[in-house]
């Protein structure tokens, strides 16, 4: 045995024990605004089923049933989900059950559109399984993420299972971290949370982020003032660093009527940063496509100088 979790990695050997409590305030979103206060996300809908085990051979139907009536419940369909928290306990028969059913559940359904992917996480990786706090952690975690707008990296997964991946799954395991932000033209940002136990109970759980607040009634965020952006790349080498510069350069400069933060959220989707890019990485934080692109402009001035 490895003695890690290691949910949804080929090969994993089984799932880690640890220890926690959670607590969640649940209230009604009117009465939480009248009275002032911090929402961190919103429940939107709640689906439950069971089967016989998750060793059966239909042990999945229960999560799809599960998964079917939270978003019935919700009024909203999987592909505006971005980010799913899943049981992901590093049981191989658990892990596949649970993987075939997101996986046909979260599919990329416009054959002529982008493909816009949906990353999952496992808290069980992070500090192994809870046991009655394993839940609420999941949601917990969830929330943080809605809340703070950042998705963590999934740990420890090198070669996800090939039922996340297969067929028309949007399904993505982030070996980064993912800047989460809000874009109008794409709606509220929602994510869910799967549950899954041996005895074959399934749940889901489906959030959306807190409504807008005034600024001035907002906490600070991690991530600076909304009318930044952040922009992140990483290359081998300089030259290839400043190649894949002169790709960012183009990418703004064609859209440069668009707001700063949906050139960011573009970039992080088609240019997500791994952990493989090696040892030149660079951060921008611009207010403006022009600012954007004196900082490109210095930092490649900077690379040629001393590479």
């Amino acid at each position: 045995p490895t003695g890690e979790g290691a949910g949804f990695n080929s090969g994993s050997d089984g799932t880690l024990y640890g220890e926690g409590a959670t607590a969640l305030v649940l209230k009604r979103l009117d009465d939480a605004e009248r009275d002032g206060d911090t929402v961190y996300a919103v429940i939107k809908g709640l689906g439950a089923a069971s089967q016989s085990g998750v060793d059966t051979p239909v042990a999945d139907h229960a999560c799809r049933v599960a998964l079917e009536r939270a978003f019935q419940e919700a009024h909203c369909d999987t592909t505006s989900v971005s980010y799913v928290e899943t049981q992901g306990s590093g049981i191989d028969a658990e892990d596949h059950c649970e993987a075939a059913a997101l996986a046909a559940a979260y599919a990329h359904t416009d054959a002529g559109g982008d493909v816009q992917h949906c990353y999952i996480g496992s808290a069980k990786n992070d500090i192994g399984h809870t046991g009655a706090a394993a839940g609420l952690a999941s949601v917990l975690k969830a929330v943080l993420c809605l809340h703070h707008e950042i998705i963590p990296p999934l740990r420890r997964v090198s070669s996800p299972l090939d039922a996340l991946t297969e067929g028309d799954s949007r399904l993505w395991a982030p070996d980064a971290p993912q800047y989460w932000i809000h874009d109008d033209a794409t709606g509220p940002r929602r994510a869910a949370v799967s549950a899954l136990s041996f005895n074959g109970n399934a749940t889901h759980v489906v959030l959306e982020a807190a409504p807008h607040t005034p600024a001035s009634a907002r906490c600070p965020q991690p991530l600076g003032d909304r009318t930044e952006a952040l922009f992140v790349a990483g290359a081998e080498s300089a030259a290839a660093l400043t190649r894949v510069l002169d790709t960012l350069k183009a990418t703004v400069q064609q859209d440069h009527d668009s707001p700063i933060e949906a050139l960011a959220r573009a970039w992080w989707r088609s240019h997500p940063l791994k952990s493989t890019n090696g040892q030149r990485h660079v951060s921008l934080i611009a207010r403006s496509v022009s600012e954007l692109l004196e900082q490109i402009a210095f930092v490649q001035d900077s690379l040629e100088k001393q590479p």
